[in-house]
């Protein structure tokens, strides 16, 4: 949660959306010409607890919500170490702008939102069970723009009928993401129809007016103002590509494949995979990290592999799932990422904050995908 208040005093307030701490703490730079006070309390009165610049007075189980008012009591140190004190501050809590979230997707095109806008779903397009014939699934991803306005649905086809590129629906401000052509140019019998692929995976350009899509076969659609680097066509007996994620400058991208094999393309730099390497289960999907300089893939049993300036930072590969890992997604915060099982259980590793999941709820299709807001 942040406080907003007068003067130089953006605050982070550390203890959460409820407030229910005999002292609760907040943090924030000194004003300039300030250094950082030392840690100081009242006993007599009510218990001040100094980090960075500001404390609080909240008493003894007294609860304070978003958009609640609250007097802080501002300690200024200066540079020849005097203490003082500004008191009666009043600052409003409010919600960060910047917190992170994500969203899942399911087979049948329902999204969910956890600490997220929804925007909509295509569940209402798809039939109401799945089809004894499978693969059949109405989406297989889901990839938000980069200001979280927006996500588009990745439609990989219907009863052994490719989708489209333009098929796949679009919400929020990702509607603007223009007209798609697939490549290779001979896989296709127009710029929007493929014959022999299915769409798997998808990565938004840096202006959310375009994405890419790639195919199980490793054909690449360019949407937008989407670039096109290169694709992995593949030959049957190859194992099919099952995501991709694009460089920070929207100028390359990596794809994945199901034995774990890395495919770099324009700027994107590779950093390593786990082609010819021994996998209990295959490579579901992958997520690069912010700045780019490396990726994360996760395996259906809940493996994560990192490559680059990647953390590995915990995996459930060593645990028991309720269901088969089925995606990954970055914490665009910093570090760390998100798992999702196709139960909708969510698992959070380093610092990406866990919002919530569907792990428990009753789902008419699995979760077949992740996306994150940040």
């Amino acid at each position: 949660m942040v406080l907003v208040g007068p003067g130089p005093y953006p605050i982070l307030w550390l203890t959460g959306k409820e407030l229910g701490l005999q002292c609760a703490v907040a943090c924030g730079q000194p004003p300039s010409g300030f250094r950082k006070p030392s840690r100081c309390t009242i006993p007599q009165t009510r218990e001040y607890d100094w980090v960075g610049s500001v404390a609080t007075s909240v008493g003894s189980g007294t609860k304070r919500f978003i958009g609640d008012t609250v007097t802080f009591d501002v300690c200024l140190t200066s540079n020849f170490g005097i203490d003082g004190l500004v008191p009666g501050t009043l600052f409003t809590i409010a919600e960060p702008p910047d917190r992170v979230g994500y969203w899942l997707v399911g087979g049948d095109g329902g999204v969910f939102s956890f600490n997220a806008p929804f925007y909509g779903s295509s569940s209402e397009d798809c039939a109401p069970t799945p089809p004894t014939l499978a693969p059949y699934v109405c989406s297989t991803a889901i990839g938000a723009t980069p200001d979280s306005g927006g996500y588009t649905i990745v439609n990989p086809g219907s009863y052994g009928v490719v989708g489209t590129p333009t098929s796949s629906p679009q919400f929020g401000d990702a509607t603007g993401a223009g007209a798609c052509v697939v490549h290779p140019s001979e896989a296709t019998s127009g710029p929007d129809v493929m014959i022999a692929d299915a769409w798997r995976g998808i990565a938004s350009t840096p202006s959310g007016h375009g994405f890419w899509l790639v195919g199980y076969q490793g054909s690449i659609a360019t949407c937008g103002d989407a670039a096109f680097n290169g694709d992995s066509i593949r030959a049957l007996s190859d194992p099919g590509r099952v995501g991709i994620a694009a460089t920070p400058d929207g100028q390359g991208y990596w794809v994945v494949a199901s034995d774990g094999g890395v495919f770099s393309f324009g700027d994107a730099q590779f950093y390593g995979s786990m082609g010819g390497r021994p996998l209990n289960q295959q490579i579901v999907g992958m997520a690069a990290t912010p700045d780019g300089n490396g990726y994360w893939l996760v395996a259906s049993d809940g493996g994560v592999f990192a490559f680059g300036d990647a953390v590995f930072s915990g995996s459930m590969g060593d645990r028991s799932l309720n269901a088969p890992m089925v995606g990954i997604a970055a914490n665009p915060d910093g570090a760390g990422y998100w798992t999702v099982a196709a139960d909708g259980g969510v698992f959070s590793f380093g610092g990406a904050p866990f919002e919530g999941s569907m792990g428990g709820h009753r789902l008419d299709w699995p979760v077949v995908g992740i996306a994150s807001k940040g």
